[in-house]
């Protein structure tokens, strides 16, 4: 089995571009990449995604990118929880359910005369 892909930051991305874009129209993608130990086809599509063009750092692909990611794994995190809960309601309800049906079935103990009063 091979490696994994390694995960490249929206800063890391953003730097890898802009040699690009500063090079113009005589760059290629392996040029670039070469010099910067990347993949050529990574490049290429980090370029697309950025438009090649330089943009505002707020509206930087990547970062917006990353930024969905994170948002959608908080979107997941409360849902995974209430699961959670649900389940264990459920599990500990259902003990609760049988140890009170088991101790209502089972005989009662001592002599089956009423207690003694107070008097």
């Amino acid at each position: 089995m091979g490696s994994p892909s390694p995960r490249y930051t929206a800063e890391f991305k953003q730097k890898a571009v802009e040699p690009y874009i500063a090079a113009g129209p005589d760059a290629t993608y392996a040029e670039i990449a070469r010099g910067l130990g990347i993949d050529a086809g990574s490049l290429s599509k980090w370029a697309s995604q950025a438009g090649a063009n330089p943009s505002e750092p707020e509206q930087n692909p990547f970062r917006m990118a990353e930024g969905l990611r994170c948002l959608r794994r908080e979107d997941r995190r409360p849902k995974t929880e209430d699961e959670m809960l649900s389940k264990a309601g459920v599990f500990f309800a259902s003990r609760l359910f049988w140890r009170s049906s088991s101790t209502s079935s089972a005989p009662a103990t001592g002599s089956g005369s009423a207690p003694p009063s107070a008097g």
